[in-house]
């Protein structure tokens, strides 16, 4: 995996750093807007006991295409979730996964 930037939480030191490592080979890069994540209750439990904790989190639907001209969303979707006190919700940076029930209107 790349390395992650979410410029406004980073140093101009730090944003410098990284343009330079995307100016030496872009291709490898995609860059988007901030997004504000929603937050989810996250359980935990340690030796401590019982915990619920806000974490960052993000939604996915699950699309197929058969075929160039469709797409299929599927009823059921799942939610990744950061650890808590950070925005990266990709499993490699510590998140998790939850399932995720989509009921129908």
């Amino acid at each position: 995996m790349k390395d992650v930037l979410i410029a406004p939480e980073e140093s101009k030191a730090s944003i410098e750093q990284f343009r330079e490592q995307v100016e030496k080979n872009p291709v490898e890069y995609v860059a988007q807007e901030v997004v504000e994540f929603s937050t989810h209750v996250l359980c935990e439990t340690d030796a401590g006991g019982f915990h619920l904790r806000d974490s960052y989190a993000d939604y996915r639907i699950h699309a197929l295409a058969p075929d160039a001209d469709t797409v299929e969303v599927i009823p059921g979707a799942m939610t990744r979730v950061a650890v808590p006190g950070s925005k990266l919700v990709n499993i490699s940076s510590g998140g998790k996964m939850k399932d995720t029930w989509v009921l129908g209107a």
